[in-house]
């Protein structure tokens, strides 16, 4: 439990979810998503497959998926399982 303000919150953990795109367009993901301030933070993690990690607060995840969805033929965006070669953790890994 997290206490803020003396009031005891539930603590909660960032998703994480995977995408490909071509790797040109990672840097315009990245600016779209810091228009979002919060919605995501997103990570490269093979730039020349255009493979990205992108962490998701809880609460976002119906905005950041409606945003993904509207961009999906534009930024030519997937999402995909998690890489192998990945030490991120999901809270549902």
């Amino acid at each position: 439990m997290l206490q803020c303000s003396g009031v005891k919150q539930p603590a909660t953990q960032d998703l994480v979810r995977f995408y490909r795109l071509p790797h040109e367009r990672i840097v315009d993901l990245i600016f779209l998503l810091e228009g979002y301030e919060g919605i995501a933070v997103p990570r490269t993690l093979d730039k020349e497959q255009g493979i990205i990690e992108l962490l998701i607060a809880p609460d976002f995840l119906p905005e950041l998926e409606a945003l993904l969805r509207d961009l999906r033929e534009e930024l030519q965006i997937s999402e995909i399982p998690k890489p192998d070669h990945t030490k991120s953790k999901s809270i549902l890994d």
